[in-house]
């Protein structure tokens, strides 16, 4: 299976006062089965609705155009521009402080794909912590916030979370990483925005680059602590092994209706 990026070029681009890093053409051509997770919630869907509807926006900037077959969904495989963007915190420090420490005291091995029994630590070796929504509805609020005006520059049809916000750690003493990977999968076709953001300074770590795919290229992101990247979720993208000390992260994922 091949995965294609082909940039347009790698400027930096200004959105609403966030910055946007590697404008692409062509991102990446996939096939999954199709699949809608994921709880919705009705202040997000009040808020969603206010956005627009990419199936009526022509030949906008960041519309998609996708194949409708009911039983596979396909991401854009050629089509508009999209950007990862780069934006100020939505967090203060002291919240910043305690998903660390939360992480530090409940994660447990990732796994990869949602079914494994066991982790898969070929493609990523993290430990990670998901927030429950009824202890952390503030986070998804304020997640939900920064989607919603992100969305303004993609202007996707989302209306909740893929499932829970997941905190994680890239640890030294296992070399933490995550290979090259789409945040799409067979149970998450539908996921639109990828929300990351860093819970620490990258002084505290060396390695565990957060890096994307331009042509075959990696191109690194900012990772001071508290920066919202997004992107769309069909981008490819990993983290290189942490080689020293450790890489703390938040990881949320928007979703809708089905591409189209």
């Amino acid at each position: 299976m091949k995965h294609f990026v082909d940039p347009h070029n790698t400027r930096m681009l200004y959105f609403n006062g966030g910055r946007y890093l590697f404008p692409m053409r062509r991102s990446v051509a996939m096939r999954w089965g199709v699949s809608q997770t994921g709880t919705a919630n009705k202040r997000h869907m009040e808020v969603a609705k206010a956005g627009r509807d990419e199936k009526k926006m022509g030949d906008k900037p960041t519309t998609h155009r996708l194949g409708n077959s009911t039983s596979q969904q396909g991401v854009p495989s050629e089509g508009p521009t999209t950007f990862v963007g780069i934006n100020p915190p939505c967090f203060s420090k002291e919240e910043l402080s305690e998903f660390k420490s939360l992480v530090v005291a409940e994660s447990r091995e990732a796994i990869v794909g949602g079914r494994a029994k066991k982790p898969a630590d070929s493609i990523r070796r993290s430990r990670v912590l998901w927030l429950r929504s009824d202890r952390h509805q503030w986070v998804m609020d304020r997640l939900w916030d920064v989607a919603v005006e992100v969305n303004k520059n993609y202007q996707y049809r989302i209306d909740r979370f893929q499932g829970p916000v997941q905190l994680a750690i890239y640890d030294e003493k296992i070399q933490g990483f995550y290979r090259w990977h789409l945040d799409i999968a067979p149970r998450t076709t539908t996921r639109k925005i990828t929300i990351q953001m860093p819970l620490n300074e990258p002084s505290d770590y060396e390695g565990g680059n957060l890096e994307f795919n331009a042509a075959g290229t990696p191109n690194k992101a900012p990772q001071q602590q508290g920066t919202v990247i997004t992107f769309p979720s069909f981008i490819l993208h990993r983290v290189t092994p942490v080689t020293k000390g450790a890489r703390y992260s938040l990881v949320a994922w928007i979703t809708g209706p089905p591409w189209g």
